[in-house]
């Protein structure tokens, strides 16, 4: 492409572009390596998620009620919790949920 590459430059359906689709503008061909960067990376954080969150909630439960719960009980439940959110297509959908989410980190940190 000629020229600098705007970000807010609206692509084909008039919505705002995509990461991927910057991307592409910028590297042309080589913008599938932006795509897997991306996708590593997504990957990465959910992966460092699902370890960090049940060793806490082990920490949290022994300390609470002084029982041991395997990490493991929390990793699956916490998976076939937020499986039905991996199907919403919209992330508009998550609008209440994230609010609910930031209450409770505002609540969890005061």
């Amino acid at each position: 492409p000629k020229g600098p590459v705007d970000p807010h430059m609206p692509s084909a359906d008039g919505t705002l572009l995509t990461y991927p689709e910057l991307a592409k503008r910028a590297f042309g061909k080589y913008s599938v390596f932006v795509s897997a960067g991306i996708a590593v990376l997504q990957f990465g954080v959910c992966l460092t998620y699902f370890i960090f969150v049940p060793e806490n909630l082990v920490a949290v439960t022994k300390s609470l009620t002084g029982k041991s719960v395997p990490q493991e009980a929390f990793l699956v439940a916490m998976i076939f919790a937020e499986i039905p959110f991996t199907w919403i297509r919209d992330i508009r959908r998550l609008t209440p949920i994230n609010i609910l989410a930031t209450v409770l980190i505002f609540f969890g940190l005061a």
